[in-house]
């Protein structure tokens, strides 16, 4: 992205050469239409380029507009094998030595070299050693309840008002419903403390088990992925405070809170074969018969990768548990049995052949 984009710089003075020719003597002032004038225009589909001086937020600026389905509203192209198709960011930065210097400070596109990028960059065209890169975030501008509310898993129906409920919703302290299947602004008018409560606004379509919060947010700016310390990557919760750290210098990952890994539940049965995708397997079954676990080949792929099989129905010291990798070793033979009640074992793979006990 540090290679001049030839072909959006043509493009963007393309346009403005037109604007400037056909529109110059509006330079001072904004017309009364909301777009400034439609440049491209057939039967089907009206796009626009103008500024929007009919909205009340920000109507200087410029936008791009049109009635295109199944389509973009834009499109960067640079056909050079050491070009990018991207859109650069420049403006200044009160830190840098010169502070009026107009520099990039971001791009986003793709090179085709054949990589996509977001980069935060600090570059001007010198490769100065003096000026490290840009600080920046990932920021989510609306309203949350930092305490995340009350969650139920409920049935919709669309263009329903009425929700059902696993149990009873909260009886009050809320100000919101919250369901990506509900339009926004959505409160609860009827049936407080029921399992069949009545919404302000119906469903959108039918939806089971659908993540409902009853809720009361309020509207911030929240800086969801944090780059702004020059060493550590921060991932926030919703009331700002830290989720997890990692820093760039000490190579070292902080979790702010607990761990949560795939657990899966063996209910019924006595064989199963695990996948590089399990960590816990909790095996519950009240089968009358030696357990079988079938787990994956340790290869370089998966160094790493822990496993722990559990009995958590307490029945190993009758029927045992045995577990065996598709090829290798693990503890040094060729399967590992659990035959205690309650036992469990925990193995890694060390990223040859063999499943490692620790």
């Amino acid at each position: 992205m540090h290679i001049a984009m030839k072909s959006l710089r043509l493009v963007i003075g393309l346009l403005s050469l037109v604007f400037v020719l056909a529109f110059g003597a509006w330079a001072a002032n904004y017309p009364s239409p909301t777009f400034l004038t439609a440049l491209f225009t057939d039967s089907t589909v009206n796009s626009t380029i103008g500024y929007d001086t009919g909205a009340s937020f920000s109507p200087h600026e410029l936008v791009i507009s049109g009635a295109i389905p199944g389509q973009n509203s834009l499109q960067l192209r640079n056909t050079s094998p050491a070009g990018f198709s991207a859109l650069s960011f420049r403006g200044t930065n009160p830190w840098d030595s010169n502070p009026s210097a107009m520099y990039e400070r971001g791009a986003i596109g793709w090179s085709n070299a054949g990589i996509f990028a977001i980069e935060m960059s600090s570059f001007d065209n010198t490769y100065d050693a003096g000026k490290p890169p840009a600080r920046g975030s990932i920021q989510q501008s609306g309203a949350v309840d930092p305490t995340g509310g009350t969650v139920l898993y409920c049935t919709l129906t669309q263009g329903s008002k009425t929700i059902t409920c696993p149990s009873a919703v909260p009886s009050g302290g809320f100000t919101y419903v919250f369901s990506f299947n509900l339009p926004t602004g959505t409160v609860l008018t009827a049936g407080a403390g029921t399992t069949t409560p009545t919404l302000s606004q119906a469903a959108l379509y039918n939806q089971t088990n659908a993540l409902v919060r009853f809720w009361t947010p309020t509207w911030a700016q929240r800086n969801v992925f944090d780059f702004s310390n020059d060493d550590l990557v921060n991932v926030n919760n919703w009331d700002l405070s830290l989720n997890t750290s990692w820093s760039r210098v000490s190579h070292t990952f902080q979790v702010a809170g607990g761990m949560k890994f795939a657990a899966r539940q063996i209910a019924a049965g006595a064989s199963d074969t695990a996948t590089i995708r399990d960590h816990f397997i909790n095996w519950s079954s009240s089968t009358a018969s030696a357990k079988t676990e079938a787990i994956p080949a340790c290869s370089p792929q998966i160094a790493g990768l822990e496993l722990i099989i559990v009995d958590e129905g307490g029945t190993a010291g009758t029927y045992s548990i045995t577990i065996t990798p598709a090829s290798g070793q693990i503890k040094y033979a060729a399967s590992l049995v659990i035959n205690t009640t309650g036992g469990s074992a925990r193995v890694e793979c060390d990223g040859v052949q063999n499943w490692v006990p620790f």
